[in-house]
């Protein structure tokens, strides 16, 4: 197979494993009411880290590791940061909005300015900052360290879980509200920590990378890949089930070793299973544009408005499964999506660090 075509079919698939991953990231933030824990425990349990692995499969496939480190930094920086910085004033300016309106209260206000000034970030926003610490503490560790790479990067994760451990709960309880300092570096602490983690999911990616196929796959190949990717989707639905609700923003994980299996064990089927399906023109579009979904689904009530039409739905539906509902949350969040992802891209495409000239979609 050409070197070019070769490329085109790893991404490809890439973009579908990310697809896939945001669907059950939107699915996840649907109303514990609406949803099962069952569900919520399964999604959670490796929805986020497949994104930390994916990022680690893209580093090791575009061989980031060998490049200038200054140089990737600053367009990492960009990439990441940049959208961050533009999604977090959107969000603010929606917060003070509310409180003109009477519908937040200062304290909120003050809550998401402190969270978006440390990093901590308000909402889904968490995970560009983690994902730009991550990405370059690992490939800072591999050029320096090449060979102790992989006990270094564990012994980090571990180390950063222990001490979060140690850290106060800055979080209000029975009336109990902490210092604006105590938030500020307990905040800053996590946001590395955070990062120390999630390391440890782009290492794992960066690994995987040596295994999965480098070529177009052939019918009885994709066939057995699928089943294998269910499989461990099963698996992980089992194992998810004897641990708590995890949450990686909240570094909350339960049974460690159980998250560490579910983990790995859900992306790893996700991926099986994207690399196993045809090329599916709406599932790339998803996957190119995931940055944008991920930032706006929660606090443009693009999802709200998504589980009123579901609620309005069920109106005039008896009985309606709860997996139909989904169904009809999933088709108004992304068709509203796909607007928005116009309007950004032809539009403001600075918001996500691009210029106008490479507003391709």
């Amino acid at each position: 197979m050409p070197a070019n075509n070769e490329r085109l079919s790893r991404i490809k698939y890439l973009d579908i494993a990310k697809a896939i991953g945001i669907i059950l990231v939107v699915i996840g933030h649907i109303e514990k009411n609406h949803l099962a824990e069952s569900v919520s425990k399964f999604i959670f349990s490796f929805h986020m880290p497949l994104f930390f692995i994916l990022s680690g499969i893209v580093i090791n496939m575009k061989r980031e590791e060998k490049e200038d480190f200054k140089l990737l930094s600053r367009k990492k920086i960009k990439a990441l940061m940049v959208p961050y910085l533009w999604f977090s004033l959107i969000f603010i300016v929606v917060d003070v909005v509310q409180l003109l309106l009477g519908y937040a209260s200062w304290d909120e206000v003050t809550d998401v300015l402190v969270a978006t000034i440390t990093l901590y970030a308000d909402s889904t926003l968490w995970f560009l900052p983690a994902l730009l610490i991550a990405e370059l503490l690992f490939i800072f560790i591999k050029k320096k360290l090449n060979k102790y790479t992989y006990p270094i990067i564990i012994l980090l994760a571990a180390a950063a879980y222990g001490i979060e451990q140690l850290l106060p709960i800055t979080e209000k309880s029975d009336g109990i509200v902490p210092s604006v300092l105590l938030l500020i570096i307990c905040n800053l602490l996590r946001v590395i920590l955070r990062g120390m983690i999630s390391s440890l999911f782009v290492l794992a990616g960066f690994a995987l990378w040596t295994i999965l196929p480098k070529s177009e796959v052939k019918m009885i190949n994709r066939c057995l890949l699928m089943i294998v990717g269910i499989v461990l989707l099963g698996l992980t639905y089992f194992i998810s089930e004897m641990n708590t609700l995890v949450d990686l923003r909240r570094i909350e994980f339960g049974n460690v070793s159980l998250f560490l299996v579910t983990a790995t064990a859900g992306s790893i089927g996700v991926i099986l299973i994207a690399i196993s399906i045809w090329a599916l023109k709406p599932l790339e579009f998803i996957g190119r544009n995931t940055l944008i979904i991920m930032a706006s689904h929660l606090n443009f009530y693009i999802l709200f408005a998504g589980m009123q039409f579901g609620l309005w739905v069920n109106n005039y539906i008896n009985h309606m499964k709860s997996y139909i509902f989904i169904v009809n949350v999933l088709i108004v969040v992304f068709a509203i999506e796909c607007i928005l992802i116009f309007i950004i891209r032809k539009f403001a495409p600075f918001i996500i660090g691009q210029k106008y000239e490479d507003k391709k979609v």
